[in-house]
C-alpha cells in the first residue's frame, strides 16, 4: 500500500499549491465576501493539506508506528480545534454571553 500513503501525501501537496493559488488571487470584495471568499478558497484547502500531510506522509517514507500514530493525532487538531470554536461561536450567539448554556 504505499502508493495509497504516497498519493495522500500528494493531496495534500496539491491542496497546498491550492491554497497558495488562493491567497495569492484574493479579490478586493465587500467584507462579507471577502470573508467567505477566505473560507473557501484559503482555509478549507490549507486544512485539506494540513490532514493529508500528516496523515500520509509518515506512512510513505515509512516512519516507526509511534511516529505515524503521532502524526495521525496531529492530522486532527484542527478538526478538533473548529469543532470547539463552532459549538462556542453557537454559544455565544443563543445566550449572548460566553457562560454556560442553562
Amino acid at each position: 500500500m504505499d502508493w495509497l500513503a504516497w498519493a495522500t501525501s500528494g493531496l495534500g501537496v496539491f491542496f497546498s499549491a491550492c491554497a497558495i493559488y488562493g491567497y495569492a488571487t484574493r479579490p478586493g470584495a465587500p467584507r462579507d465576501a471577502a470573508v467567505k471568499y477566505a473560507i473557501y478558497r484559503d482555509w478549507l484547502p490549507l486544512l485539506l493539506a494540513w490532514f493529508f500531510l500528516w496523515s500520509g506522509l509518515p506512512d510513505a517514507l515509512d516512519a516507526p508506528w509511534g511516529v505515524a500514530d503521532a502524526c495521525d493525532v496531529i492530522a486532527f487538531v484542527p478538526g478538533v480545534v473548529i469543532a470547539i470554536a463552532e459549538r462556542r461561536h453557537r454559544r455565544v450567539t443563543q445566550n449572548g454571553s460566553a457562560g454556560p448554556v442553562k
